[in-house]
């Protein structure tokens, strides 16, 4: 089908146009409506010209101004990030680096080259100093702010906040819109590049000593500390408390869901409460979490805890050897090995450098996801006063209902908060949520260049399909393709223990889903994306396999390698299953 197209598109970068969805569907999956899309763009042009100011050739990258995109571009009403973009400011730091990052995704395509920025050597050794004093202060910044924001959130702050009038919370959208560019955003993208920078540092390493380059996933993997994986560790912790007192056990088991949702809000007994304080500390702690959570437009599982408590009744069923502990566990182990073997393949004199490499790729690598977190920690904050300003907007008769300001642009959001109403926005709106609807059938290729193509198909050999392998595993696993479309779908689709779970992609919210799951096969991501990183620490195998929605029966008996790629489809008969609970 042809390539859909929306009015709130951004705008193609002129220079910058080489790009990828992988990661950026798992920012904000499926459509990215009007109102997100346009701030995002504002947030990431004042982020990547402040950023670049602190390199000395870092004012020669062009920024574009909005609708133009600069690293993250809308197209077809779907999320893109500018790999161009990204190889330019990696190239202010080290070329080499840069033309790997090119030769991985785009071996034998002469025309670029271009992306790279020519600069001095005295330039680059300039920026590496601001890139070292950025790395080496980015830890403490980050658990700075993640013990400000957790402040925040116990605080009664948004009490106050969700009672401004549209102007006052339109004012505030934009605020902490600003603050989360200039501070988040650019400390994410800062160890995002030494992450890629450190692994293709370590890959070379391990090439010069005539070592697989291979190991480099499973060298930054098991890592024990990351800090998506706690989601599914802390609903464990509440599955066990829960298990020792029997009558919660069996609400949570037994009764469903909205008899647990009522067990918390009420609690009649004393282990009742108790269970109702560990979990109102994980909403305050993890209730950030939620499908396309850096988008203020959509729910997170503090206001829906649907898919938590959902996850926490599944986790009932599993032994300790199954829990995510003892998946943490194992792959720590294995990691430990793989170091152990390497060490004594390495040469005498590439060893300290290895250790050092090692460690830093190690701790980037880790630091990525907490900088991802503090990301959407501060922007679940533009939540509260988006809210505030739909109900004001609605309230003074300017929209008919509150999903409504989801699909307005902005410059129609500063008319209706100066009090204008806009005499044809039901048509507007009512033809933007027909594009939406009509870009949610269409999908974005892995990498292109300039304007998006038409959809490439998966390569299949037989049986098999052909994909990436970001997780290995310790071994192929064989299990039911289980469809799941969302994290929030999990709740009515339960992922049985071992399945194989497959989805368009993953984020934070998914990670409880890889506890039960055997396999994932996802249709985007890459070495580096939430998918891949947070199945590499439970040990699950996990492959990226474009358009496997469509091309993976529901309920078919498949083989997943994750070293190799491949999934082998055997087609059968889904198995009997309860009737779901919504």
């Amino acid at each position: 089908m042809p390539r859909a197209r929306t009015e709130w598109d951004t705008l193609p970068n002129p220079v910058h146009d080489l790009w990828t969805s992988t990661n950026a569907a798992e920012m904000v999956p499926g459509v990215v409506r009007p109102f997100t899309t346009q701030l995002l763009n504002r947030c990431d042009s004042l982020a990547m010209r402040a950023l670049l100011e602190e390199y000395p050739a870092g004012p020669r990258i062009e920024v574009p101004a909005p609708p133009t995109a600069c690293l993250f571009g809308v197209f077809g009403g779907r999320l893109a990030i500018n790999m161009g973009f990204s190889i330019a400011a990696a190239s202010l730091l080290d070329p080499a680096i840069a033309e790997q990052m090119l030769a991985r995704y785009f071996t034998g395509r002469s025309d670029t080259r271009r992306y790279v920025l020519d600069s001095s050597a005295e330039e680059q050794a300039q920026a590496n100093e601001v890139a070292t004093r950025q790395r080496e202060d980015a830890p403490e910044w980050l658990e700075r702010h993640v013990e400000r924001l957790l402040a925040e959130r116990r605080s009664e702050a948004g009490e106050r906040i969700a009672a401004l009038d549209p102007a006052a919370a339109w004012a505030r959208i934009q605020e902490l819109a600003t603050e989360t560019a200039l501070g988040p955003i650019n400390i994410h993208l800062v160890v995002s590049v030494a992450a890629g920078e450190l692994h293709a540092r370590l890959a070379g390493l391990l090439r010069t000593a005539g070592i697989d380059s291979g190991h480099v996933v499973g060298l930054t993997s098991g890592l024990g500390e990351v800090e998506s994986t706690g989601p599914a560790v802390a609903l464990w912790e509440l599955a066990c408390s829960a298990r020792e007192h029997r009558a919660v056990a069996e609400v949570l088991r037994d009764e469903g869901l909205a008899a647990t949702q009522k067990l918390i809000a009420d609690p009649s007994d004393e282990p009742s409460r108790r269970f109702a304080a560990l979990f109102a500390e994980f909403r305050v702690r993890w209730g950030y979490h939620g499908q396309g959570e850096i988008d203020p437009t959509r729910l997170d599982w503090s206001e829906d805890p649907s898919f938590p408590l959902s996850q926490i009744r599944s986790y009932l069923a599993l032994t300790d050897e199954d829990g995510p502990q003892a998946q943490l566990d194992a792959t720590i182990t294995a990691r430990r090995a793989l170091e152990d073997e390497v060490r004594a393949q390495l040469p005498t004199e590439l060893r300290d450098g290895f250790e050092a490499t090692l460690a830093a790729a190690q701790h980037f690598t880790r630091l990525r996801e907490l900088s991802k977190a503090v990301w959407v920690l501060a922007a679940r904050r533009l939540r509260v006063p988006y809210l505030a300003l739909a109900r004001g907007l609605v309230a003074d008769g300017l929209l008919d209902q509150q999903d409504d300001l989801s699909y307005c642009l902005l410059d129609e959001v500063d008319q209706l908060v100066g009090g204008t109403p806009i005499e044809d926005l039901a048509e507007r709106l009512e033809r933007r949520r027909a594009q939406a609807d009509e870009a949610s059938m269409s999908a974005l290729p892995a990498f292109w260049i300039g304007e998006p193509p038409n959809d490439a198909a998966a390569l299949v050999d037989g049986g098999a399909l052909l994909g990436i392998g970001v997780s290995a595993g310790p071994e192929p696993v064989t299990g039911s393709a289980r469809h799941i479309r969302s994290a929030e779908t999990g709740l009515v689709r339960d992922l049985h223990p071992g399945e194989v779970l497959i989805a368009p992609s993953t984020d934070a919210p998914w990670t409880p889903l890889f506890v039960t799951a055997g396999a994932v096969i996802v249709e985007t991501g890459g070495v580096l994306s939430h998918s891949a990183t947070v199945a590499r620490e439970f040990g699950v195998p996990c492959v990226v396999i474009d358009g496997a929605m469509d091309r993976i029966p529901d309920g078919a008996v498949v083989t997943v390698d994750g070293a190799t790629g491949t999934v082998t489809i055997e087609p059968g008969p889904d198995e009997e299953r309860p009737p779901a609970e919504h």
